[in-house]
């Protein structure tokens, strides 16, 4: 499958710019139980009209082991120039998702971020995250997601009182989602 893009903007609401952005996508069914990703996104994303460039490279692969053992890695790698001056982050994450029931799936998520520069964050630092997901379903096409995740970085970045952070956090996220159609 080859998708492209051409968007305005780049996280953020509002456009910082009158430049387009673009983006490119392959994916690819090596064999059946194992596909590869590959995407490219990359524009003139200086800030205010600030000569300069971003680019973003995303590696995804996804390895059924069997129907209830699904594995995944997810790698970023992004770079950005403003007025000479390059910023670099990156990020590896790691997923299993394993369906204990027909009606439930639990899947951990461990990822890094490094952004050794600030720019995507505000801050130098790397930060980790442990995430479990606990999925079920309720009713054809409607399912309940609980999930409880723990992140830690190497500097004081989560708020956690007004103006007062600390270096870790945790969150507790329900939600429910309605899938209108289901294909496969």
């Amino acid at each position: 499958t080859v998708t492209g893009f051409l968007v305005n903007g780049w996280n953020n609401a509002r456009d910082n710019n009158n430049a387009k952005t673009g983006a490119a996508q392959v994916a690819w069914k090596v064999l059946p139980s194992l596909t590869l990703t590959q995407a490219w996104m990359g524009g003139p994303e200086g800030p205010n009209g600030a000569v300069g460039w971003r680019n973003l490279y995303d590696t995804i692969a996804t390895w059924t082991v069997n129907p209830k053992l699904t594995l995944m890695t997810n790698v970023d790698i992004g770079r950005d120039t403003v007025n000479g001056q390059t910023a670099a982050w990156q990020g590896v994450a790691g997923y299993a998702r394993v369906n204990i029931l027909p009606s439930w799936a639990v899947t951990p998520r461990y990822e890094i971020f490094e952004d050794r520069d600030g720019f995507m964050t505000g801050t130098a630092q790397t930060v980790r995250e442990l995430t479990l997901t606990s999925e079920h379903v309720i009713l054809k096409g409607l399912s309940i997601r609980v999930e409880y995740r723990r992140d830690w970085s190497t500097e004081d970045f989560f708020e956690y009182r007004e103006d007062q952070f600390r270096a870790n956090q945790s969150t507790i996220l329900v939600g429910f989602t309605y899938a209108l159609s289901r294909q496969g």
